[in-house]
Protein backbone atom coordinates (compact mmCIF):
# COMPACT_ATOMS: atom_id res chain seq x y z
CA UNK A 1 0.00 0.00 0.00
CA UNK A 2 1.41 3.36 -1.00
CA UNK A 3 1.04 6.06 1.63
CA UNK A 4 0.06 9.58 0.69
CA UNK A 5 0.79 12.96 2.15
CA UNK A 6 -1.97 14.69 4.03
CA UNK A 7 -3.88 17.05 1.77
CA UNK A 8 -7.37 18.54 1.62
CA UNK A 9 -8.88 15.24 0.45
CA UNK A 10 -7.26 13.07 3.14
CA UNK A 11 -8.00 15.76 5.72
CA UNK A 12 -11.69 15.65 4.78
CA UNK A 13 -11.74 11.82 4.92
CA UNK A 14 -10.09 11.89 8.37
CA UNK A 15 -12.63 14.37 9.69
CA UNK A 16 -15.58 12.43 8.21
CA UNK A 17 -14.25 9.17 9.70
CA UNK A 18 -13.96 10.85 13.12
CA UNK A 19 -17.45 12.31 12.92
CA UNK A 20 -18.98 8.96 11.87
CA UNK A 21 -16.99 6.62 14.17
CA UNK A 22 -14.78 6.44 17.23
CA UNK A 23 -11.41 5.16 15.97
CA UNK A 24 -7.82 4.50 17.02
CA UNK A 25 -4.77 5.91 15.21
CA UNK A 26 -4.26 2.65 13.34
CA UNK A 27 -7.92 2.34 12.31
CA UNK A 28 -7.85 5.91 10.97
CA UNK A 29 -4.59 5.29 9.11
CA UNK A 30 -6.02 2.16 7.51
CA UNK A 31 -9.30 3.92 6.66
CA UNK A 32 -7.70 6.96 5.00
CA UNK A 33 -4.53 5.38 3.60
CA UNK A 34 -2.08 7.58 5.45
CA UNK A 35 0.91 6.43 7.47
CA UNK A 36 0.26 5.76 11.18
CA UNK A 37 2.71 8.47 12.29
CA UNK A 38 1.17 11.05 9.96
CA UNK A 39 -2.24 10.36 11.45
CA UNK A 40 -0.84 10.46 14.99
CA UNK A 41 0.77 13.86 14.36
CA UNK A 42 -2.46 15.21 12.87
CA UNK A 43 -4.54 13.84 15.76
CA UNK A 44 -2.21 15.38 18.36
CA UNK A 45 -2.79 18.79 16.78
CA UNK A 46 -6.56 18.28 16.71
CA UNK A 47 -6.45 17.21 20.36
CA UNK A 48 -4.31 20.19 21.33
CA UNK A 49 -6.94 22.51 19.81
CA UNK A 50 -9.78 20.56 21.51
CA UNK A 51 -11.39 19.36 18.28
CA UNK A 52 -11.24 15.70 19.37
CA UNK A 53 -11.00 13.83 22.67
CA UNK A 54 -10.14 10.36 23.98
CA UNK A 55 -13.48 8.63 24.50
CA UNK A 56 -12.12 5.25 25.65
CA UNK A 57 -9.07 2.99 25.81
CA UNK A 58 -8.95 -0.30 23.91
CA UNK A 59 -6.99 -3.30 25.10
CA UNK A 60 -4.25 -4.81 22.99
CA UNK A 61 -3.48 -8.52 22.60
CA UNK A 62 -1.79 -8.62 26.02
CA UNK A 63 -4.80 -7.10 27.76
CA UNK A 64 -3.15 -3.71 28.34
CA UNK A 65 -5.23 -0.59 27.73
CA UNK A 66 -2.86 1.07 25.31
CA UNK A 67 -4.87 2.25 22.28
CA UNK A 68 -6.58 5.62 22.52
CA UNK A 69 -9.98 5.74 20.83
CA UNK A 70 -10.67 9.19 19.45
CA UNK A 71 -14.05 10.88 19.08
CA UNK A 72 -15.02 14.15 17.45
CA UNK A 73 -16.02 17.01 19.71
CA UNK A 74 -14.84 18.80 22.80
CA UNK A 75 -15.20 16.71 25.94
CA UNK A 76 -13.08 15.54 28.83
CA UNK A 77 -10.65 12.75 27.95
CA UNK A 78 -11.37 9.29 29.32
CA UNK A 79 -8.93 8.27 32.04
CA UNK A 80 -6.47 5.55 31.17
CA UNK A 81 -7.14 2.46 33.31
CA UNK A 82 -4.48 1.56 35.85
CA UNK A 83 -1.94 -1.00 34.64
CA UNK A 84 -2.47 -4.58 35.69
CA UNK A 85 1.02 -4.88 37.16
CA UNK A 86 1.13 -7.66 39.74
CA UNK A 87 -2.22 -9.03 38.66
CA UNK A 88 -0.90 -9.59 35.15
CA UNK A 89 2.20 -11.31 36.52
CA UNK A 90 0.07 -13.56 38.71
CA UNK A 91 -2.08 -14.53 35.71
CA UNK A 92 1.03 -15.21 33.60
CA UNK A 93 2.55 -17.43 36.30
CA UNK A 94 -0.72 -19.35 36.68
CA UNK A 95 -0.88 -19.94 32.90
CA UNK A 96 2.73 -21.12 32.88
CA UNK A 97 2.08 -23.53 35.76
CA UNK A 98 -1.05 -24.83 34.05
CA UNK A 99 0.87 -25.37 30.80
CA UNK A 100 3.56 -27.28 32.70
CA UNK A 101 0.94 -29.56 34.30
CA UNK A 102 -0.72 -30.18 30.93
CA UNK A 103 2.66 -30.91 29.34
CA UNK A 104 3.49 -33.37 32.10
CA UNK A 105 0.08 -35.06 31.79
CA UNK A 106 0.46 -35.34 28.02
CA UNK A 107 3.84 -37.02 28.52
CA UNK A 108 2.30 -39.59 30.85
CA UNK A 109 -0.54 -40.33 28.43
CA UNK A 110 1.89 -40.86 25.56
CA UNK A 111 4.00 -43.35 27.56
Amino acid sequence: MKFKRINASSNARLMKALIDNDLTYQELADHVGLHYLTVARFMRELHKHKVIHVCEWRKDARGCASAKVWAFGEAKDAKKPAPLGRTRMRIARARKAQAAVLHMMAGRLAA
